[in-house]
């Protein structure tokens, strides 16, 4: 155990460092917010502090992921609960440390169960701006220090502890009527698009099947929400797990995104139509996968807007894709998928391929001709 003496070292420390941490390539947070579960990814630096507006029923840290080497001495998550008044915190009896295990593959985590849950905390009061900071820190093989702390500010998310939480809001983010989304993967160094309804539904329901390689490189996806709010952020989610068990979330940003307001004649309202794109991104996600295994690939869009987190396609059935993983000399390439090339226009309506102006055309953005 770390004694609080050396815990207030190593904040001293944390603060004074840029948070160089040679050997941490990546920091993990799967966090449940009010019901809905997502995972954090916190680069080394650059993190822009969360503030999350109206009350939050519950907010709870499920499980914590770093990407490093076994040869670590030691790794642990460090945090601490304060008003968000008072600033950072300096009693040193109040920051609490939790230690890392090696999982193998270069992960270290700590899984809590059913979740370490912030609002019920001993270390609140209802009804406060509450602000939740923390960072790891670790020692290599050879004993020396190193910190994982977003250039020494660390990261924080700040809160309304409370009754009431985000889930008494009556408006939701929902797939769009048409042309929801694509999803195109290389499969083989093959190009395969599949097309998503606005239930969700994928549509060819065709698996990539057999592959050597298979690779994330474009998606697209249209939704909605009322007038009272817009999108900030979008990104794909993914994870890979062998079948019959599970594994971790990764995202993948948007790279456009832009929005037009639609009138609701049912609804008598004005709805934001919002649009994201990602092409070539050629995120492999066969690396690391044993031959002769089957593997799924789970995908949902998450979309953040008022502060609260939305996520399309999760938990659906269509949102998998099954893929057994074998050798390139051991099978032959699938054939390459046939799709009808529906065009769409910027309000999601079918029209003519030879459309003059912008149309999204499986999943891309096209200026017709």
């Amino acid at each position: 155990m770390k004694t609080n003496t050396f815990i207030l070292s190593m904040l001293l420390f944390a603060f004074a460092w840029s948070a160089k941490a040679e050997e941490i390539t990546g920091f993990r947070l799967t966090i449940c917010h009010d019901g809905d579960t997502f995972t954090e990814t916190f680069p080394a630096n650059g993190w822009q502090n969360i503030v999350i507006s109206g009350q939050t029923t519950s907010l709870k840290v499920l499980r914590a992921e770093v990407d490093a080497p076994e040869s670590m001495r030691y790794i642990g998550f460090i945090a601490t609960m304060y008003n968000a008044e008072d600033g950072w915190q300096r009693n040193e009896n109040e920051w609490r440390t939790i230690p890392f295990t090696y999982q193998g593959n270069g992960i270290w985590a700590i899984d809590m169960g059913e979740g370490q849950e912030l609002v019920e905390s001993d270390w609140l009061t209802k009804n406060k701006i509450k602000t939740f900071e923390f960072f790891v820190y670790a020692e290599d093989s050879s004993g020396t220090p190193m910190h994982y702390n977003n250039e020494s500010q660390n990261y924080k998310v700040t809160f309304t502890t409370g009754g009431g939480g985000g889930s008494d809001t009556d408006w939701k983010v929902k797939f769009y009527k048409e042309a929801t989304a694509t999803l195109t993967l290389l499969v083989n160094g093959m190009d395969q698009s599949y097309v998503f309804d606005g239930d969700a539904n994928r549509l060819p329901n065709m698996q990539p099947g057999d592959a050597y390689s298979l690779v994330i490189n474009g998606f697209y996806v249209s939704f909605i929400c009322n007038d009272d709010v817009k999108a900030t952020d979008v990104s794909l989610q993914y994870k890979v797990y062998e079948e019959g068990q599970d594994g971790g979330w990764n995202r993948l940003d948007a790279m456009q995104i832009f929005s037009q307001d639609v009138k609701n004649p049912e609804k008598g309202i004005i709805e934001h139509q919002t649009m994201c794109f990602a092409d070539g991104l050629g995120q492999d996600i066969s690396a690391g996968l044993q031959f002769g295994k089957n593997y799924v690939l789970e995908v949902m869009y998450q979309v953040i807007a008022a502060d609260r987190y939305f996520f399309l396609g999760r938990d659906k059935e269509s949102s998998r894709f099954r893929f057994f993983y074998d050798s390139e000399t051991g099978i032959s390439a699938p054939a390459e998928v046939a799709l009808e090339e529906n065009v769409y226009n910027l309000s999601g309506q079918r029209v003519g391929k030879d459309y003059k102006g912008i149309t999204v055309r499986r999943g891309r953005k096209v200026l017709g001709r």
